[in-house]
C-alpha cells in the first residue's frame, strides 16, 4: 500500500481523496478539531510540530499545501521531508509566490504580507535553491492563479469619499472562490483558465507556486 503524509492537512480534502483511492494516510495539524476528525476516519496522525521521532515513514509522498509561508525557515520543511521520503518519492506543495503579478503591483500593501500570519514569501528561485540544498531534483515548479481581489480593493478605496464610509473590504480568499468556481461552470471559461494559467507560468507571475520534487 502506498503511503502519504500531509503536513499541516488542515480539513483533510486532500487526505480524503488519497483515503478513498486507497493510500495509507498520516499527516500533522495544530487543530485538535483537525486531528480527532483525522482520527476516526482511521489516519496515523499528530498535533503540533512534527519532531525527528514523529510520522517516521518511509512516504511515497509528502504534501505541504499553503504551508511554507507559515515557518520561518521553509527550509526545515524540506529537510523534514526528505529525511521520511523513501528513494525516489515525491514532495509536492503550494505557496504563495513573492514574484507574483499582485506583488510586484501593490508591493508591502499586497494583503498575503501578513506577518505574524504569514513569515516568509518565497519565489521559484527560492525555491529551487531549497531544491539544491536539499538534494531534491526539480520535476515541477509552476505558478498559476490571479485573484482580482486587491484591484477591487484597492478601487473601492479611491471610492471611499470619508472616513465614516463604513463598507466591507473584499475578502481575498471568498473571491478567489468565486472567480474559480464561476471559470469551472462554464466549458469556455475552463479552457480560458487553462491559457491564463500557461501564460502566468511562463511569466513567473501567478499569485501561487505549485512545485513537485523527487528524492534523489
Amino acid at each position: 500500500m502506498n503511503n502519504i503524509l500531509d503536513i499541516g492537512f488542515g480539513a483533510g480534502s486532500f487526505l480524503k481523496i488519497a483515503d478513498e483511492n486507497g493510500w495509507q494516510c498520516s499527516g500533522s495539524e495544530y487543530s485538535p478539531d483537525s486531528i480527532k476528525f483525522g482520527e476516526d476516519l482511521g489516519w496515523n496522525v499528530h498535533l503540533g510540530d512534527i519532531t525527528e521521532r514523529d510520522l517516521p515513514g518511509p512516504y511515497d509522498i509528502i504534501a505541504a499545501i499553503e504551508v511554507l509561508e507559515h515557518v520561518d525557515d521553509p527550509n526545515i520543511i524540506l529537510s523534514l521531508a526528505r529525511q521520511r521520503l523513501r528513494s525516489g518519492g515525491l514532495f509536492y506543495a503550494t505557496t504563495p509566490n513573492a514574484g507574483s503579478i499582485n506583488a510586484k503591483i501593490f508591493g508591502e500593501k499586497w494583503s498575503v504580507l501578513s506577518y505574524p500570519e504569514h513569515q516568509v514569501l518565497l519565489s521559484r528561485r527560492s525555491l529551487r535553491m531549497l531544491f539544491k540544498v536539499n538534494d531534491f531534483e526539480q520535476l515541477s515548479v509552476k505558478t498559476t492563479g490571479f485573484n482580482p481581489a486587491e484591484i477591487l480593493n484597492q478601487i473601492v478605496n479611491i471610492r471611499r469619499k470619508s472616513e465614516s464610509d463604513k463598507s466591507p473590504s473584499f475578502d481575498r480568499v471568498q473571491i478567489g472562490y468565486a472567480v474559480n468556481n464561476t471559470f469551472e461552470s462554464n466549458f469556455l471559461l475552463q479552457k480560458l483558465k487553462v491559457v491564463l494559467n500557461k501564460i502566468l507560468s511562463i511569466l513567473g507571475i501567478g499569485d501561487s507556486v505549485n512545485l513537485l520534487a523527487k528524492k534523489r
